[in-house]
């Protein structure tokens, strides 16, 4: 099956992508998808173009359809919407105050590119990164969001927002569940 060069660069794009959100190794990738490392190797290069049964293996090991890894766009309503909108809150927000409550800079500007197929479960994700409702982002509330309190947070929450971003996600769990224990035992 030939794919259009500008899937391939789309498809390249979205195989490092996935990848590396994944923590996989082109080599994990192969063992995989029945591949060798080089073949992953020359598909996110865009030297080589899979066939429809090695897209089939990358949309399953992923978790995405095969429309989205070769790029092609959404034509969804609510996508746009949301693009939109989060395009709009984004370019009001605060870089330092974003990382410093988890928000992966690159993937904003993927998911607002349209590079990335919005799924549910990535709005979910999107919605309470940037404490805002599904109305908001869908444009049926004018909310005023924030990620922080009013005036910003004070220099201790932000170290260990900054700290906990910081962390593995496994140890960002356990961080958390620290904080959660501790806040319970003040409340007592």
């Amino acid at each position: 099956m030939a794919l259009e060069v500008i899937s391939m660069s789309k498809l390249s794009y979205n195989l490092v992508y996935l990848r590396q959100r994944a923590g996989m190794s082109q080599s994990e990738l192969a063992e995989k998808s029945g591949c060798s490392r080089s073949a992953i190797g020359m598909y996110e290069t865009g030297k080589r173009e899979p066939d429809y049964e090695t897209l089939e293996a990358f949309a399953d090991i992923f978790n995405v359809d095969i429309d989205f890894l070769i790029g092609r766009d959404e034509t969804n309503t609510w996508s746009q919407t949301f693009r939109e909108k989060l395009a709009q809150l984004w370019a009001s927000t605060d870089r330092q105050n974003a990382a410093a409550s988890g928000i992966d800079a690159r993937e904003i500007d993927l998911v607002i590119s349209g590079a990335i197929r919005l799924t549910f479960d990535l709005a979910c994700e999107i919605v309470d990164a940037f404490g805002v409702s599904f109305d908001y982002m869908l444009g049926r509330t004018e909310e005023k969001p924030t990620l922080a309190p009013e005036g910003g947070l004070d220099k201790m929450s932000a170290e260990i927002i900054a700290t906990l971003a910081s962390l593995s996600e496994s140890k960002r769990i356990e961080g958390l569940n620290y904080l959660r224990y501790l806040a319970g035992d003040a409340d007592r």
